[in-house]
């Protein structure tokens, strides 16, 4: 994950968000030298890992946007193409 280091206070980044753990999809990198690729295998198996985890132990169910009845917490609302243009939005 990319970071705009220069919009956080001055503080270290390693204690809050802890040691970087690879660099990814580098080609599209600006500035000389480029990082180098690595750390995407270890990446992906973690992410698989912790997906595994949360779907056998069932975590993924437990949400702060529905209850316990998988009813959502908050009433969904549709707004109208007149609300939708009143935002300032195009049509898609």
């Amino acid at each position: 994950m990319g970071l705009l280091h220069n919009s956080l206070d001055a503080a270290p980044l390693t204690p809050s968000f802890g040691p970087v753990r690879g660099h990814f999809f580098t080609k599209g990198a600006t500035g000389e030298p480029r990082p180098t690729e690595h750390g995407l295998l270890p990446a992906a198996l973690r992410v698989i890992g912790m997906m595994l985890g949360s779907l056998l132990s069932g975590r993924y169910r437990h949400t702060p946007f529905f209850d316990e009845n998988n009813r959502p917490v908050a009433t969904p609302q549709v707004i109208t193409p007149e609300e939708r243009s009143a935002c300032g939005r195009a049509d898609p």
